[in-house]
């Protein structure tokens, strides 16, 4: 399980390195996880990750679901996103559990006491 600390940590290093990758790419600003996202289209990397590697090519990706950005947009998403995948996983994990911890703490907190 990962601290919030380590999702802190996480979380900071996809932004610092998102850097490197494009000017086409930028993070969300004001939105909680502020993800790395495709400066144009305010489109997350890891959305365009996820169909990447669900078997959908980067054409169809932009024809079918983004058909407001540039294929060198998604390019850039793709290219962020395959260097740093394990990362994007490891953010989207503790999320996760981060969701499911909050749940049963509400879920207890709403239980009728015995």
């Amino acid at each position: 399980m990962t601290s919030r600390f380590g999702y802190d940590c996480q979380v900071r290093i996809l932004r610092e390195q998102l850097l490197a990758y494009s000017p086409l790419l930028t993070q969300r600003r004001g939105h909680v996880s502020e993800y790395p996202v495709v400066a144009s289209g305010q489109v997350s990397v890891h959305r365009i990750g996820i169909l990447w590697t669900s078997g959908i090519p980067p054409e169809q990706i932009l024809a079918e679901h983004f058909p407001h950005l540039s294929i060198a947009e998604v390019f850039a998403a793709l290219s962020c996103f395959c260097a740093n995948e394990t990362l994007f996983r490891a953010v989207l994990n503790s999320e996760d559990t981060e969701t499911e911890r909050l749940a049963t703490e509400l879920a207890l907190a709403a239980a009728p006491s015995a």
